[in-house]
């Protein structure tokens, strides 16, 4: 049933999620496993790190799957030490020897670097010496010195380093633009490469860059980390491609990771952890931002480090099953996304297109609303009034997916609107049977008006795509 259904959609070139759609699917022409952001870290005098750990069981589970190679987004190592980088290498050789995975099957080693590896800003002597000095060590080299990119890349891996390498895997063309620090966010020479790289336009080549392509994937949800700006005209000249990108870490539960308009861009996620969006009030605000307006709200951000996220890409013809996976609970992340990457099916991909085919989540039967009063804290810390607005996660249940996040409106009596708050479960950045919790949308009473306030809540979809509402009234 889950093979024919698959098979149409493939056919038809139509997008479904589908649980288990890759299983079912056979061999695929490429199959690639998917990372970014590792972050691997190495305190001195230690052997390994809990997330260098877990990138040895992301590569062993990528090894049982039989992938053709392993494509990583950057930010291989956290500050760019060469005890970092050899830690990481090291794990990539023990696991694929000689590029080998079972049987002795080839695995093509993708990975590029990240800003994290590359740039000085995080070579930051004043911390890392004393930690060395302790243990009775000299402080590690940076990959951000001279050129140790390129010398222990090359001693590594035993292949020539350069800022865009191309490589080819069963055929299929890859671009690797690795972050450089002399030019930070831009892929240097990359329209000239492509152009003289002599690409078949008929079928699908590949290219990756640490950097979200800025304007792409939720750029109306003020997604952040974007790219100089120059790589996305690029791209729009080769409809065919399909680009990966990282640094964002943004959770793999949200379906529009996958932005399909000009080309086809993908959100690797981070393996380190899963941020969630904004604009919520439980969303995440960046710490980069002086003043981010979301350090206003009444919640906090949700647990952004209990999501540790990857992907199997497989390939067949001009069509894609992306499996997502958690490999911190190792389990799927959501239904596997099936779509196309022809140029000819874009239309079917355009966002208003994606909306109206969705399917809303909706409650469980019974399900209530509970509504109470008291002293709390804001995001900043400070003692406030609030009301709390109590209610039970919109799970997955048949062809309904679990809710992306939930619509809370205060309103008076009259039906006057005096409040709407989105809100994320606790759980959205985890596999569905994680996210059991009750979720919670905090009110300011000083954002309310005295009376009595009937508060409605909606769970909705990633398309804003609203199920049947819930509602309790309290006297303020």
């Amino acid at each position: 049933m889950i093979r024919q259904a698959a098979a149409s959609a493939l056919l038809t070139g139509l997008p479904v999620r589908m649980w288990g759609a890759a299983r079912t699917m056979g061999e695929p022409d490429l199959r690639i496993g998917v990372l970014s952001d590792l972050h691997i870290s190495l305190w001195p005098g230690m052997k390994t790190d809990p997330k260098a750990e877990m990138f040895r069981h992301a590569l062993e589970y990528f090894r049982e799957r039989n992938v053709d190679g392993v494509l990583v987004c950057g930010d291989l190592t956290d500050t760019g030490l060469q005890d970092e980088f050899e830690l990481m290498a090291g794990i990539w050789n023990s696991v694929f020897p000689d590029g080998r995975g079972k049987g002795g099957r080839p695995v093509a080693n993708l990975m590029h670097y990240g800003d994290h590896d590359v740039e000085a800003r995080f070579y930051r002597r004043e911390i890392l010496e004393p930690r060395y000095a302790r243990v009775g060590l000299p402080l590690s080299p940076s990959l951000s010195e001279g050129d140790l990119r390129k010398t222990l890349w090359e001693k590594c891996f035993g292949e020539e380093w350069m800022p865009i390498q191309h490589k080819k895997v069963k055929g299929y063309d890859f671009f690797l633009s690795h972050f450089m620090r002399e030019a930070p966010g831009t892929a240097i020479g990359l329209n000239d490469i492509l152009e003289k790289a002599n690409l078949d336009l008929s079928r699908p080549f590949f290219y990756s860059q640490h950097r979200y392509v800025g304007g792409t994937y939720l750029s109306d949800e003020e997604m952040w980390g974007g790219d100089s700006g120059r790589q996305r005209p690029v791209l729009e000249k080769f409809p065919n491609v399909v680009s990966f990108s990282g640094h964002t870490h943004y959770m793999l539960t949200d379906d529009r990771i996958v932005w399909q308009e000009g080309f086809t861009q993908i959100n690797a996620g981070a393996l380190k952890d899963a941020p969630c969006g904004r604009q919520r009030e439980n969303g995440v605000d960046i710490s980069w931002y002086k003043n981010d307006y979301m350090r206003d709200t009444q919640m906090p951000c949700i647990d952004n480090g209990q999501g540790h996220g990857g992907m199997v890409f497989n390939l067949y013809g001009n069509n894609v099953v992306l499996e997502r996976r958690d490999f911190g609970c190792d389990m799927p992340l959501g239904p596997d996304l099936v779509f196309s990457v022809a140029s000819k099916d874009r239309p079917r991909f355009a966002a208003a297109e994606l909306k109206k085919r969705s399917v809303a989540p909706e409650f469980p039967a019974n399900a209530k609303v509970s509504v109470s009063r008291g002293k709390g804290k804001n995001r900043r810390g400070k003692s406030i009034e609030q009301i709390s607005v109590s209610f039970p996660a919109a799970k997955k249940n048949g062809s309904r997916p679990r809710a992306f996040d939930y619509v809370v409106r205060a309103t008076r009596n009259d039906g006057v609107v005096l409040k709407e708050k989105r809100v994320y479960s606790s759980g959205i950045n985890l596999p569905p049977e994680k996210d059991t919790k009750e979720v919670k949308c905090v009110f300011a009473v000083s954002e309310l008006a005295s009376g009595t306030v009937r508060f409605t809540v909606a769970p909705a979809n990633c398309w804003r795509v609203e199920g049947h509402s819930i509602s309790c009234s309290i006297a303020i």
